[in-house]
């Protein structure tokens, strides 16, 4: 299994197909330094209160049109189709195609994660969230399903005001949490919002001494009406791994459905590590598994 550590992040997604140039101007990061007045900063339960009212109206939601730029190493690729499913706290399926047929899958539920790459290692990878906890395991990427459900914005934030600081930071203002990651590490978790609207701008996972483990920068919003707004654009930056993707969720509002509740026959489908004819799993914690002789079952089939 000499390739499953060498994938830098989530960069497993540029072994999909070639290289190719990306369509967007993407990981611009503003270098205004324009500070913003103290005395005039919102509070934190201002800003708690702000996210989680629009948290609790996304319990889980579905895209049926997703695009993915992706880039390492000097090297870029564009992905045209893919599909994401996600349902709080844990769950969620991320399926890209290269010209109709699946390339990729990753995935999660409440158990394990998992992520497989048609053109990459010939392994399914998975883990358990329990041997994860007990440690000892080495992850491929900074792997933290918590985290990616709330840089989409369905996560609530805890209602403690002594957990957070408030801080401007250039044009936008800043809400730090100090906590654990899922290995008990202590990190922060910085939340940037826009002073003019009170909107997310970027979530940003740090260690503890303050150094950028990784980064969500949210570049346009869907207005999906009753209040609830959802993320369009998110480029994610891993510095450490040198990787960057941007994720276009939908085109249009109509490629976002929200449900307050996914039936268990559906959560089931979804939310299911899958069985891969011909292809050997690999358990984290454990090592090398026979492979399936199984037909593909779960995630977001057509």
């Amino acid at each position: 299994m000499r390739a499953i550590f060498a994938v830098p992040g989530l960069g497993v997604v540029l072994l999909l197909a070639g290289c190719a140039d990306s369509k967007w101007s993407l990981f611009r990061h503003s270098q205004d330094t324009v500070r913003l007045p103290t005395d005039k900063l919102p509070t934190a339960m201002e800003l708690v209160t702000r996210q989680n009212t629009n948290a609790r109206q996304i319990p889980s939601f579905i895209c049926t049109h997703l695009e993915l730029d992706c880039e390492s190493g000097g090297q870029s690729i564009h992905i045209p189709d893919g599909k994401l499913a996600c349902q709080k706290p844990r769950n969620f399926c991320l399926q890209a195609e290269v010209l109709g047929r699946p390339e990729a899958l990753i995935g999660s539920n409440q158990d394990e994660f998992w992520y497989w790459v048609k053109r990459g290692d010939p392994y399914l990878i998975h883990c358990s969230y329990q041997d994860l906890a007990n440690g000892g395991v080495r992850l491929p990427f900074p792997f933290q399903p918590e985290w990616v459900i709330e840089a989409l914005g369905m996560s609530e934030y805890d209602m403690d005001p002594a957990q957070y600081v408030v801080q401007p930071n250039g044009r936008t203002i800043q809400l730090i949490q100090t906590t654990r990651n899922l290995q008990g590490q202590p990190v922060r978790k910085v939340t940037e919002f826009n002073p003019t609207n009170l909107r997310v701008a970027a979530h940003i996972l740090q260690s503890a001494s303050g150094k950028e483990i990784c980064r969500a920068q949210i570049d346009d919003m869907h207005d999906l009406g009753r209040g609830i707004v959802l993320p369009r654009k998110i480029a994610f930056t891993y510095p450490a791994e040198g990787f960057k993707m941007k994720m276009l969720l939908g085109q249009r509002a109509s490629d976002i459905n929200i449900y307050q509740q996914l039936s268990p026959q559906q959560a089931e489908l979804l939310f299911r590590r899958p069985n891969l004819s011909g292809v050997q799993n690999y358990d984290l914690a454990r090592g090398p598994e026979g492979p399936n002789q199984l037909a593909p079952v779960g995630g977001l089939q057509r």
